[in-house]
């Protein structure tokens, strides 16, 4: 069984509050879906024709959207952080009592890796399982609403956000196997520290009394030297990561707004038309980014999992 199939396991016995959570995204995803089209007949319709009346309906109506739509995502992110800490606390109980099932071998083989998984592998899992998930099926969500409710508007000016999306995916690919190859060699090195701090920890008393300080450093500081610069790396390469679809969007929102206006002149979009496809081009991709540094982060992720999942004993599923 690999830790794909594992891991669905542990997640299979929430499946009522996964349909819960799926319900409540989907309702969010309806009410969002009137938002643009009720600001396109502010500015078409209430404020050409000064229909008071129209536009006191309609901002009530925008309120009353603003208020369901807080609900359901402040109820979804609710529920999807109950699975989730469920989730790792199954996922740390089943590595703890994989640990009391070790053969002298499997300690001898794997007790360089148990306190870095302990310590920053299980938090790496806790913040993307307990946040970043929710969030990134919202602006999932979001983004296939808001395409949507273009493309009805405008589809010459929805292809030029589309246009990006193949774009942004190449780029992404690249990155991730950078990001993995260094996140691997990343946790590697901190593996190493940790076991070295151990032995230090364990052996204070020998170290002070045989003067072993030059001996520790000399060990020691070289690899966290390197796991500096390793981390530097990593950080450098995320900020190149969330760049690239920050550049991209700026040079779409640019060339949307100008085809816009030519289409505007030429009457064949509305001015309703080009402020909604501005703000929600906008909107867009923002969750976009996100999407894209989710992706990113996940590399980061996996490598933990599969660090994790290699210690958990499976043999007869005696851990579980």
């Amino acid at each position: 069984m690999n830790y794909y199939n594992w891991i669905f396991k542990k997640i299979k016995k929430y499946k009522l509050l996964y349909f819960t959570s799926i319900m409540l995204m989907f309702l969010g995803a309806s009410i969002n879906f009137m938002l643009p089209d009720t600001i396109k007949k502010i500015i078409d319709i209430a404020i050409p024709f000064e229909d008071k009346q129209y536009l006191l309906e309609k901002i009530i109506l925008l309120l009353i959207i603003f208020v369901l739509s807080a609900i359901c995502t402040i109820l979804f992110e609710y529920i999807f952080s109950i699975i989730a800490n469920k989730v790792l606390l199954d996922i740390k109980v089943s590595l703890t009592n994989s640990i009391f099932n070790y053969t002298g071998l499997d300690i001898k083989e794997k007790q360089k890796k148990i306190i870095t998984v302990f310590t920053r592998d299980v938090f790496i899992l806790e913040q993307i399982l307990t946040r970043r998930v929710s969030m990134i099926l919202i602006d999932l969500i979001s983004i296939i609403v808001i395409l949507i409710y273009l493309s009805y508007s405008d589809l010459r000016l929805t292809f030029c956000i589309v246009v990006t999306y193949p774009i942004l995916i190449f780029a992404q690919l690249k990155f991730n196997k950078s990001i993995k190859k260094r996140t691997r060699e990343l946790m590697e090195k901190h593996d190493t520290s940790n076991m070295n701090i151990k032995e230090l920890i364990t052996n204070i008393y020998e170290y002070i009394a045989y003067n072993g300080k030059k001996y520790f450093l000399n060990r020691y500081i070289p690899i966290e030297e390197d796991i500096v610069n390793k981390k530097i790396e990593l950080n450098l390469l995320f900020s190149y990561n969330a760049q690239f679809p920050s550049s991209l969007s700026s040079l779409i929102i640019v060339v949307i707004l100008g085809l816009g206006a030519f289409f505007v002149i030429d009457n064949t979009v509305s001015m309703g038309e080009l402020t909604i496809f501005y703000i929600y081009s906008n909107r867009v991709f923002v969750p976009v980014s996100r999407v894209v540094l989710f992706f990113a982060d996940l590399e980061k992720t996996k490598i933990s999992m599969e660090r994790i999942y290699s210690l958990i004993k499976t043999d007869g599923e005696n851990n579980e």
